[in-house]
């Protein structure tokens, strides 16, 4: 198993957010986890719990370098 964390704020609503690796198929990142750090950062903008954190089955990846990638979409499909 690998986890996944960090945060993602945004200055419009948040459509979706995602993770993927080496370009595959996406999955789906839940924003529940407080994160008052973040929130006292940038007071300006609604803040809930901006967190995640996603465990996933990396069993099938080889051990060398991979890209991964977090992905935002606003409800108006800006990323």
């Amino acid at each position: 198993m690998g986890t996944f964390r960090g945060w993602v704020l945004s200055a419009e609503a948040l459509r979706s957010v995602t993770l993927t690796i080496d370009g595959g198929d996406p999955h789906a990142v839940t924003l529940d986890v407080a994160r008052p750090d973040v929130c006292n950062a940038y007071p300006a903008l609604s803040c809930d719990a901006p967190g995640y954190r996603l465990e996933l089955d990396l069993s099938a990846y080889s051990l060398c370098d991979h890209i991964v990638e977090i992905r935002a979409r606003t409800v108006s499909g800006a990323e």
